[in-house]
């Protein structure tokens, strides 16, 4: 550092408030020119693990998802709040560290509490939506700022409403007629939004004075090989169903499947609809009615309410807009069922 603000004619002060993004700082594009090139002809790297000694920051944030059915980086919809994360970050000078902590015999993997307890994180973005254990407590213990992506009870989260997008598929599917109605959601007390989710949509029957006898329900576990055989399960042992009402787009897409393989049309011999609006929900055959939280706008929003607490603030929490987006896999019921 004093080699280079040598060459740049600077202060080692100058040098380092210019090197380390300071956005306090002011200076000229001139000064700040001079120093980034005398540090690119010099060859300077920076010492991140020494510099977070000093400044008691290490610019890293921790993006944290639970290992439950399968890692949780390959659900799509997880990828698509992570790209934008990423983005946040990156655009704001920062790093992205990424873990999937297991929860085994009661307890949380052992690596996690490790990072937790390294002081090495600025700050950690929770996906926490298990009923079972949970990733924000033991944060919290160790006095890491964090903000929630999910259902998780803090005070500083991002999330949809997941209780009014239950409501929203079950109205949309009630008010084209059906009345036999396949539901895919996942295990009882597993999942906040799923739960939530399930409860709207009960809810929104009652209000309209539709019986859920013939409400017939199967879970899954978010995965499209679920929802397929899920579905297969659903339309096999009760060929009276005339729509198809899932917990989320990835079973959905294995609806869909499933349907073809029984040589079902969709919508005409039976309607689905999914949960998430996924980027490819829009491109199956046909393409999905589905319920939408712009997914795509929670990685900056969370980046920047994490940033807001770590400077001591009280970010207000953002809950998202939910609206039904009506394609082409719903329609008005057939009669008489696959009978």
């Amino acid at each position: 550092m004093e080699d280079v603000a040598e060459k740049a004619q600077v202060s080692v002060s100058t040098a380092s408030r210019i090197l380390t993004r300071d956005r306090n700082g002011r200076f000229s594009d001139e000064t700040r020119q001079r120093v980034l090139n005398a540090a690119r002809e010099i060859g300077y790297r920076p010492n991140l693990a020494a510099r977070s000694l000093i400044s008691g920051q290490s610019n890293i944030i921790g993006f944290v998802s639970p290992r439950v059915v399968d890692t949780p980086f390959t659900a799509l919809r997880v990828l698509q709040i992570l790209t934008h994360i990423e983005i946040a970050c990156s655009e704001r000078g920062y790093h992205l560290l990424l873990s999937s902590p297991r929860y085994v015999n009661g307890a949380l993997d052992e690596h996690y509490m490790q990072l937790l307890s390294s002081g090495y994180l600025d700050g950690l973005i929770i996906h926490d939506e298990n009923v079972n254990f949970s990733l924000l407590e033991p944060a919290l213990e160790f006095g890491i700022p964090a903000v929630v992506i999910g259902n998780r009870e803090h005070p500083y989260f991002v999330n949809g409403d997941d209780y009014l997008g239950g409501a929203l598929q079950a109205e949309h599917l009630l008010q084209l007629g059906h009345r036999h109605i396949g539901v895919i959601g996942l295990p009882d007390n597993s999942h906040y939004a799923a739960r939530l989710r399930l409860r709207g949509v009960m809810d929104v029957a009652s209000r309209m004075g539709v019986s859920t006898e013939t409400f017939y329900r199967r879970d899954g576990d978010f995965t499209s090989e679920s929802g397929l055989a899920a579905a297969h399960y659903l339309l096999t042992h009760h060929p009276e169903i005339t729509a198809l009402l899932v917990n989320n787009d990835r079973m959905a897409i294995g609806a869909l499947q499933a349907a073809r393989q029984m040589g079902l049309r969709v919508p005409q011999d039976i309607s689905i609809i999914g949960f998430d609006n996924l980027p490819q929900s829009a491109d199956t055959t046909p393409p999905l009615t589905t319920i939408d939280q712009s997914v795509e706008l929670w990685g900056e929003a969370a980046v920047a309410m994490l940033l807001r607490v770590r400077q001591g603030e009280q970010p207000v929490s953002r809950m998202m807009d939910t609206r039904l987006v009506i394609r082409e896999t719903t329609s008005a019921p057939r009669t008489g069922g696959l009978r």
